[in-house]
């Protein structure tokens, strides 16, 4: 636990050090016609919008990853699949869902929406993690994987859409390193303390369900958050040739 929180506080620490050490002035060189204004109002509004993303992106991970550290234990103690051959092979399918999802995905959304696909698989992944807990059918728990282990594209395409040149990196080294890790850092640990305080009450199987349901709340809060992502500024086409 205490490593757990050690590295959840470096996280933030990286994304206050990374909006504090911003290249300022390779950002106002910008001098790119496509690029919005460089002007200090939009990089207030940058710094603000890296922040909105940064929570989304930890609510998300930390839904995905509390599900992914105990969805072994849940197959096992829930659904009776003991340690075998059958065992890794249903944790082997679920996991290899990404392998179709995430170019499925990213197709939809160049053709619907970064932003719409990045909010509709978030409660997508929760919607059907909930339909598997009620029904124990592992067609649900593969589509649901399917779009947890899809977003990441989803997520650092939004990122390349909203930022200019100059700020893609800082912004996507921001996410990355602090949302995502300290999402796969808290995931396991608040699932892990709730399952423990319900152990009393519902034993060590309800437990374990009830600390499922609850993280996925943070998948909801997440997913709804991308109301308040504005939409991207419109680029002009450059063609390829002449």
């Amino acid at each position: 636990m205490d490593i757990s929180l050690i590295t959840f506080i470096v996280g933030i620490a990286v994304l206050l050090y990374g909006i504090y050490k911003f290249d300022v002035k390779a950002y106002r060189r910008g001098g790119n016609k496509d690029d919005p204004p460089n002007t200090s109002a939009t990089l207030r509004t940058s710094i603000i919008l890296i922040m909105l993303l940064f929570i989304i992106t930890l609510l998300r991970n930390t839904a995905g990853q509390g599900i992914q550290t105990f969805l072994g234990i849940y197959i096992n103690k829930v659904l009776g699949i003991k340690l075998s051959i059958s065992y890794g092979e249903i944790l082997s399918i679920l996991l290899a869902s990404a392998i179709i999802g995430q170019p499925i995905l990213g197709w939809l959304s160049d053709k619907v929406g970064r932003r719409f696909m990045a909010s509709f698989s978030t409660f997508a992944f929760a919607i059907l993690f909930i339909a598997f807990i009620y029904t124990g059918n592992l067609i649900f728990a593969f589509f649901a994987m399917l779009f947890v282990l899809s977003n990441f594209p989803l997520i650092m395409a939004v990122l390349g859409d909203l930022f200019p040149r100059e700020q893609v990196s800082w912004a996507t080294s921001i996410v990355w390193n602090g949302a995502v890790t300290g999402g796969n850092v808290l995931g396991s640990l608040i699932t892990g303390l709730i399952a423990q305080y319900y152990v009393p009450v519902y034993g060590e199987v309800g437990a374990l369900e009830h600390a499922l349901l609850i993280v996925l709340v943070l998948a909801f809060i997440s997913g709804a958050l991308w109301v308040a992502v504005p939409k991207p500024p419109k680029r002009t086409k450059v063609p390829l040739f002449g």
